[in-house]
């Protein structure tokens, strides 16, 4: 079963080291519509792994309206969406909802 979403979201970019400061180099851009199967999932946690939840609050949005319709964890749905909740918590309810909508 494959899901499809809309997702509108800003390029995504990683950290990159430079003698002590951090520059930000542009890593491959979600296109506009984005197919949001197991591939695309897998390719939003590594660039959530990368650079942090806070970084993609869209993309976590759109994995929160998704769960919500597919009628997921409430408790992880609600970890994800609330931005007071400690970025580590954050980040393993994406990973675990995401998965939940891979498979």
């Amino acid at each position: 079963m494959t899901l499809t979403a809309t997702l509108t979201a800003a390029p995504i970019t990683a950290a990159t080291p430079t003698t002590g400061r951090i520059s930000r180099r542009p890593v491959s851009p979600l296109p506009q519509r984005e197919l949001l199967d197991a591939a695309a999932l897998i390719r939003l946690g590594f660039a959530v792994d990368e650079d942090g939840i806070g970084a993609h609050e869209d993309t976590a949005q759109m994995l929160v309206d998704a769960a919500t319709r597919k009628g997921l964890c409430p408790v992880l749905i609600q970890v994800l969406a609330d931005r007071h909740e400690p970025s580590v918590a954050r980040q393993r309810a994406f990973g675990r909802l995401a998965l939940a909508l891979a498979g």
